[in-house]
């Protein structure tokens, strides 16, 4: 390998914590009701556990249980309108990380989900 090439791979070359990062959040990604929730929000923008529960056809616990993995790991956000929880995407990242993963899937383009309804970068933090 010539040393042009070599010290071009040391600087593109991604640090341990990023490494990891990156896997935990396409560990996440592999789960299919973490995935149909995200679309969910994408489509819909903001909505309630009982909406997602019923849109998706399973149990509000489940659902519940799958928002909070998606909370604690910064890829959706909430703000409470008296006793409920009202979810979004947390940032236009993971609306842009949710096209991609389904273009990739599907084989095509990037589908256009609304951009305007992610909030925006570090918004809902």
């Amino acid at each position: 390998m010539s040393a042009l090439v070599g010290s071009a791979l040391e600087r593109s070359a991604l640090g341990e914590r990023e490494i990891r990062e990156v896997a935990r959040i396409f560990a996440l990604l592999g789960d299919p009701t973490r995935v149909a929730v995200l679309h969910a929000l994408a489509d819909a923008g903001e909505l309630r556990v009982s909406d997602l529960a019923r849109a998706l056809g399973r149990d509000a616990s489940t659902i519940s249980h799958q928002l909070r993995v998606l909370r604690d790991d910064h890829l959706v956000t909430y703000k409470k309108c008296g006793r409920i929880s009202v979810y979004r995407l947390a940032d236009s990242h993971v609306l842009t990380l949710l096209q991609q993963a389904l273009a990739h899937a599907a084989h095509q383009t990037p589908l256009h989900l609304p951009l305007a309804k992610a909030p925006a970068v570090g918004e809902g933090r």
